[in-house]
């Protein structure tokens, strides 16, 4: 194995030791919080939750982009400034940005996002706001000075304290202010710890704790034009639960959640695959094209094949969920499909970006945003839950065609285009299968059936990852027989 591969498997491997830990946690809290709490109060906990990284979004302003891109090159010269400046000025706008709320109406708001009345509730999700705007930059700057060891710490951490200050709340009262307000304290708390912690990271002895933008044009303006995009990104999952809550009802929320619980889960998958594969693609897109191309391969064969697992075992999964939530078991599939087919554009829709085309990405994700409003509000006016289902699916399959057929046009990191279209019809046909099969032994045959139309598409990944365990268990077998007594 060469230096380069080593490094590839490494950095993954690295940055990824939270998104696991964070995989754990989210079937625990899972398998807890559908048990304890109804589903109205689960509803309202995660319209807190997208409502808070919605949020977190716009008053970014892109910045959190920005942040990454000048890391190296700050503005002024000063890494410290730079990290409080970024800091200051999305606190600043959290700030106004409450305060207008307050000034127009707050229960509104509150009702809006969570379907509660309540000045404390909306009190809550500015502060976690601004918790979270904290928290972020401080997490890039491990991040970026690649101090992995700390970087996953962080995470796991922020993930406990989202996930168990619920748990920590609902011991107490059962609702599902107790629980937001608590979540809301605890993060704080982190917020407050990791402050001190790295209060040397934005904090120098020339400059002090001052605040100054001069020369930050670029930086606003990289941010800026990137910024739609990520905001449209965040509303999606947002943009479903308001449409649950306003046609259906709260209680739907929790049960549509209990679901997307496990799309969240993915998701931070795709957050580690992201956090180190955007790096690579940057980095070795000119001189490790071949690389990047089995790389394709090989991460849509393993989307094949963990999907297709993931539905097969829906029955034992749902033992997790709590009776109240067991019908979203029926569109499971349908709500996987779209962190799966994001996972899958992650390596094909990389020549947009590299092209300077970021508006691009803009129009992909207010099209994707648009189709799932409209497909769900329609759908879902007939068929209910199962609507929104099919709206998010399908518009996270619009998402990935057109990001990739855009994306390939300036950048090809696919060999050969028919294999991905079988690929992706097989994905398709997973999610298609986990609604209308409802029998536990016929789903687990059309698992397996859908596992062996994939090893035959992708036969040469397949064949490449028997011969690296190949090799792998040879060098053990040689290994131990170097220290075997004669």
């Amino acid at each position: 194995m060469n230096k380069t591969n080593t490094s590839l498997s490494k950095g993954i491997l690295s940055y990824s030791i939270s998104t696991w830990v964070n995989f754990f946690l989210g079937f625990l809290s899972t398998f807890i919080l559908t048990r304890i709490l109804a589903p109205e109060v689960l509803g309202s906990v995660n319209l807190y939750s997208s409502s808070v990284t919605s949020l977190l979004s716009i008053v970014c302003f892109g910045l959190d982009s920005s942040y990454l891109r000048f890391y190296h090159s700050p503005p002024q010269g000063d890494i410290k400034s730079y990290l409080r400046n970024s800091i200051l000025f999305c606190s600043i706008v959290v700030v106004i940005f409450g305060g207008v709320v307050f000034s127009i109406d707050p229960l509104w708001f509150s009702e809006y996002f969570l379907g509660i009345k309540s000045s404390l509730l909306s009190v809550s999700i500015f502060v976690a706001v601004l918790d979270q705007v904290i928290l972020r930059f401080l997490n890039f700057t491990y991040r970026m000075r690649m101090d992995s060891k700390k970087y996953n710490v962080q995470n796991i951490l922020i993930n406990v304290t989202l996930r168990f200050g619920v748990i920590g709340g609902v011991i107490v009262n059962k609702s599902a202010k107790t629980a937001i307000v608590s979540t809301t304290v605890l993060l704080t708390l982190l917020a407050i710890i990791y402050v001190f912690l790295q209060k040397n990271e934005f904090i120098s002895k020339q400059t002090g704790c001052s605040f100054n933008l001069a020369g930050y044009k670029n930086v606003f303006k990289f941010g800026l034009f990137g910024a739609p995009a990520n905001i449209v990104l965040h509303f999606y999952p947002l943009s479903s639960q308001i449409l649950i809550k306003n046609i259906i009802g709260v209680g739907a929320v929790g049960v549509y959640s209990s679901a997307s619980i496990f799309s969240a889960i993915l998701s931070t998958v795709l957050g580690g695959f992201t956090t180190f594969w955007s790096a690579y693609i940057y980095a070795y897109h000119t001189t490790q094209k071949e690389k990047i191309i089995n790389a394709h391969d090989s991460v849509i064969y393993f989307l094949i094949v963990i999907f297709a697992g993931m539905i097969g075992c829906r029955d034992i999964i749902y033992l997790l969920i709590g009776s109240e939530y067991q019908a979203s078991k029926y569109f499971f599939s349908l709500i996987l499909l779209y962190p799966i087919l994001q996972i899958a554009g992650e390596t094909t829709k990389y020549g947009i970006q590299l092209s300077n085309k970021t508006y691009i990405i803009t129009i992909i994700a207010i099209v994707s945003l648009f189709s799932n409003i409209m497909i769900g509000y329609l759908m879902s006016i007939r068929i209910g839950l199962l609507g929104i289902a099919f709206g998010n699916s399908f518009a996270g399959l619009i998402s990935f065609l057109l990001a990739t057929i855009i994306g390939q046009h300036y950048y090809k990191s696919i060999s050969n285009p028919r294999r991905l279209i079988f690929g992706c019809i097989n994905l398709c046909a997973i999610a298609i299968f986990g609604v209308v099969i409802k029998d536990t032994v016929t789903t687990i045959i059309s698992m397996i059936v859908c596992i062996i139309i994939g090893s035959i598409i992708y036969r040469k990944t397949v064949w490449e990852l028997l011969a690296k365990i190949s090799l792998f268990l040879e060098v053990r077998k040689r290994k131990h027989s170097k220290y075997r007594i004669k």
